[in-house]
């Protein structure tokens, strides 16, 4: 069962854009380099300015949530992207 705590969450000012698992750029998002990777995020946290990633740490923070962090998704382990967490993503900073 995936954990969907942080889906119920609200940000405040976020700039950027949050992606829940039913939303049309979910599974995109959370593709990684290594295709035999299959994570599926709780939350994906599009983040555009320093202020959104520094909301989404302290949402996860608060809600004892895991975090990952999306730069490239090129790691061969595919730890860019968590279960039933919330994966901060980078690209479009």
């Amino acid at each position: 069962m995936t954990d969907t705590r942080a889906t119920t969450f609200d940000l405040p000012g976020f700039g950027g854009r949050l992606l829940h698992p039913g939303d049309a750029d979910y599974d995109e998002a959370r593709k990684v380099f290594n295709g035999m990777i299959d994570r599926s995020p709780a939350l994906i946290a599009r983040c555009a300015t320093v202020d959104d990633v520094a909301a989404v740490v302290n949402l996860a923070r608060e809600q004892d949530l895991p975090l990952s962090v999306y730069g490239g998704g090129h790691g061969v382990t595919g730890s860019a992207v968590v279960d039933a967490g919330i994966c901060v993503d980078l690209r479009g900073m």
